[in-house]
């Protein structure tokens, strides 16, 4: 038999710092490895249940929590849909400790809304739609939390851009400005926000390099909406000349 580990290629760690006196564990987060997909299988429900049955086996949780997680396997397991999923978070900290599934980015709007629907979360479709109809064309991950008591109605989305770098460029502004009506996106941070791409400690043999991952809509149960985007850091090589005009802005 495998160890629990061995279903998992990655695995990331969330940790509440704003709340004193609450010994809680952090967030579990991980993907497939690629024994779930080594044969082109999508991960997705079935086997996301699985894996969480695997991590919760090795671990030594409260009887309370356990409880609570083998209600959320049974939900998940039981999901229409056949969406894979990307990411899965095990959430300790939050009450109920309830799943999050982040599924796979979807570009076409129909399949996205087919997702939604297949989750149980047709009571919320109509306000949803419309959130999904502001985004600009790109690909979108919606990403849900599964509790004991069934689907919870924080929903997000993560959007990306399509595989066209003049496009890679343009995409967070779109997105920033569909939403800026919503009170929810504050000009000063937005074009910090968007102004950080670049290079940083460049020298002869590479450096830090700052790039938008994406940018995140997020709709809360009174149906007010949160805008967050999320800068990535990598370290590369010393990019070509040719590299670095490419990067540049479009007009």
């Amino acid at each position: 038999m495998r160890p629990p580990i061995a279903h998992i290629e990655n695995v990331w760690f969330e940790q509440d710092l704003d709340a004193d006196g609450v010994d809680a564990p952090p967030a579990f987060f991980f993907g497939p490895s690629d024994l779930e997909t080594k044969d082109g299988a999508v991960y997705g429900p079935h086997a996301v249940a699985s894996n969480i049955q695997r991590i919760i086996d090795a671990f030594d949780l409260p009887p309370s929590t356990r409880e609570d997680l083998d209600a959320t396997i049974d939900r998940i397991d039981r999901l229409d849909t056949d969406a894979a999923i990307f990411q899965t978070g095990l959430m300790f900290s939050r009450r109920s400790n309830p799943v999050r599934l982040c599924f796979a980015s979807i570009d076409d709007r129909e399949r996205l809304i087919e997702v939604l629907r297949g989750v149980g979360l047709k009571d919320r479709l109509a306000t949803l739609t419309r959130i999904v109809e502001r985004i600009p064309e790109g690909k979108i991950a919606p990403c849900i939390d599964v509790a004991p008591d069934g689907i919870r109605t924080r929903v997000g989305f993560e959007c990306y851009s399509g595989t066209s770098p003049r496009r890679t460029r343009s995409f967070p502004r779109l997105v920033l400005d569909a939403f800026r009506d919503t009170g929810r996106v504050s000009s000063t941070k937005a074009s910090a926000f968007l102004d950080a791409e670049g290079w940083a400690e460049l020298g002869a043999h590479g450096g830090l390099h700052r790039s938008i991952n994406h940018i995140k809509i997020l709709m809360h149960p009174d149906e007010s909406i949160e805008v967050k985007g999320y800068l990535a850091l990598s370290r590369r090589a010393a990019p070509s000349f040719h590299d670095l005009v490419s990067e540049e802005p479009p007009s």
